[in-house]
């Protein structure tokens, strides 16, 4: 069914998300492919895969007015591809910077109490998930089980246990750079 059809119809009609997850179904391999290839990092490229249908989803109103959508839709994907990678460059210059300062500021109390602080801003993170993401994370991390491990135990598939653990991360990641947590986690991990 052309993309047109299926989002010609608002947010409010009973069947547009029908529409966009049967158009979601006949674009997703195709865009996380083609996302993988530029970002070489599967978990990422599912991450930016979600988020341009996140957008496409936000912006079907005005997806009919566009003349060639598959174009629309890879030169989102690309955007997104090329904003996450020069961000990663970004950081990983901001990582170099912060360790040739902290190689010069070296202070075991210092890091303890870092430390101590990241623990709690991480802590505070987890306290804001759902509480089956804060499961599944848990599971995960404090229990070192694997996707299938933690499926069987709580009785989900793989897929949902995968996807609750990348939402999960993702609520996690977020909460760090808002409470300025990224820096902190650079200048502890930079010692451990």
């Amino acid at each position: 069914m052309p993309l047109i059809q299926i989002m010609g119809t608002k947010h409010t009609d009973r069947n547009s998300a029908t529409d966009f997850s049967q158009f979601f179904d006949t674009y997703k391999e195709q865009v996380y492919g083609y996302v993988l290839t530029i970002i070489k990092d599967k978990t990422v490229a599912e991450e930016i895969t979600q988020d341009v249908f996140m957008k496409l989803w936000t912006v079907s109103d005005l997806l009919p007015t566009i003349r060639n959508i598959d174009n629309y839709i890879f030169i989102t994907a690309r955007n997104r591809s090329l904003n996450h990678l020069r961000k990663v460059k970004h950081d990983h210059k901001a990582l170099e910077e912060l360790r040739r300062h902290l190689v010069e500021a070296h202070n075991p109390v210092e890091e303890h109490v870092l430390l101590r602080d990241y623990e709690h801003l991480v802590e505070r993170a987890i306290a804001g998930l759902s509480t089956q993401r804060k499961i599944v994370y848990q599971l995960s991390r404090d229990e070192g089980l694997n996707l299938n491990e933690i499926a069987e135990r709580l009785q989900l598939s793989p897929n949902t246990v995968k996807n609750h653990l990348i939402a999960a991360l993702k609520h996690i990641r977020q909460y760090l750079e808002q409470h300025g947590g990224i820096a902190m986690l650079l200048a502890v991990f930079t010692f451990l």
